[in-house]
């Protein structure tokens, strides 16, 4: 397939393509790990990474890429990709590492944006798509911000034993709800320099 642009009608022919190439790397790994009764076995991974370059996609030059993960010969994971970056046998490994990386710091993200207290929604505007950009920018730095406040040294000493994020923002909406905070204790505090520390 190196070198030539294969046209697919439906990129799901990949499927049925990838048994042509000769693009291939496995990687052999033996891992050990504790069973039930917790006795240590040893046990094989086989990483088969595959990949067809040129794929000709309604115009667009891709490259799919797959890895199938077996472990003592049973099949465990398959991870597949398009991607306008181009496979070789010198990158393979790393471009589907990273593929699985940006899909697991998305994936975070959003759930956490949707299911832990921002409510992203589809749709917040039905009229402008600025003020749903504008919105969902507010809402991404107010996001950032909330990280670096939760990996403050103070915060994880805070968060040992027993106590949860989830349960520290309950407190801190309620103490805000509930009390009577000065512009003047707001401006003192702000005069101060701080010093924020992280892990």
């Amino acid at each position: 397939m190196r070198g030539r642009t294969t046209q697919l009608k439906d990129i799901r022919m990949v499927h049925a393509t990838r048994t042509y190439t000769n693009n291939k790397r496995i990687l052999k790994d033996i891992i050990v790990e504790k069973d039930a009764s917790g006795n240590l076995v040893e046990k094989i991974v086989v990483k088969i990474y595959s990949w067809v370059e040129f794929i000709n996609y309604n115009g667009h030059e891709v490259h799919w890429s797959e890895l199938i993960e077996t472990v003592d010969g049973e099949v465990k994971h398959t991870f597949v990709y398009l991607s306008s970056l181009r496979p070789a046998y010198n990158n393979i490994v790393e471009l589907i590492d990273n593929g699985r990386l940006r899909f697991k710091i998305e994936n975070e993200g959003f759930n956490t944006q949707k299911n832990l207290g921002y409510g992203l929604q589809h749709k917040y505007s039905r009229s402008s798509e600025l003020a749903t950009k504008n919105y969902y920018t507010c809402l991404q730095i107010g996001h950032m911000i909330n990280q670096l406040f939760e990996l403050r040294i103070k915060i994880k000493e805070f968060l040992k034993g027993r106590k949860t994020l989830k349960n520290l923002w309950v407190f801190l909406v309620g103490y805000f709800s509930f009390n009577d905070i000065q512009e003047e204790e707001i401006t003192s505090y702000m005069r101060v320099k701080k010093q924020v520390r992280f892990e």
